[in-house]
């Protein structure tokens, strides 16, 4: 697609990114993200950018990422389905900007002159999963078939 810069209503533009050379609007939302998510955790998460104004920040663990509002705590039962919608919700709407054409107002991030669209048909979330991760961050009943559980939970993404 090929845009036109304001007043026209497209309104296709950049900014300068402090991670890239290159601006498009996914990194600069990506950079917005992690700015609103150090803010409001003390940390980011797994894949955010470690950006030069907060300088060596950490990672969040499972349980910050719930503990400070990032996602809803559910419960064992609601685990999957849970996970599953906040990390679409997450990755995929944030600020609605990969999934519309809304620039994002909160993040500043117009939509590039020049864009290649390319159709998602497969988000494979199991590398984001291990035994650990769905211990630290899930509350599992303690029963004896728990850990058997985990491994089920596990398979069935």
């Amino acid at each position: 697609y090929i845009s036109l810069p304001p007043p026209f209503k497209s309104a296709c533009g950049s900014r300068t990114l402090k991670t890239s050379k290159i601006y498009s609007r996914s990194k600069c939302v990506m950079e917005c993200t992690t700015r609103k998510v150090i803010r409001q955790c003390g940390c980011r998460l797994l894949g955010l950018p470690d950006l030069p104004e907060y300088n060596g920040s950490k990672h969040c663990t499972p349980k910050e990422m719930f503990s400070c509002g990032i996602f809803d705590y559910p419960s064992s039962s609601e685990v999957k389905v849970s996970f599953l919608n906040a990390l679409f919700k997450y990755f995929l709407t944030s600020d609605s900007s990969y999934s519309t054409d809304n620039p994002g107002r909160e993040c500043d991030c117009p939509k590039t002159c020049t864009q290649i669209q390319h159709k998602i048909a497969q988000i494979n979330v199991i590398s984001l999963m291990s035994e650990s991760f769905l211990r630290e961050t899930f509350p599992f009943r303690e029963t004896p078939n728990k850990d058997q559980e985990i491994r089920n939970l596990m398979t069935s993404f």
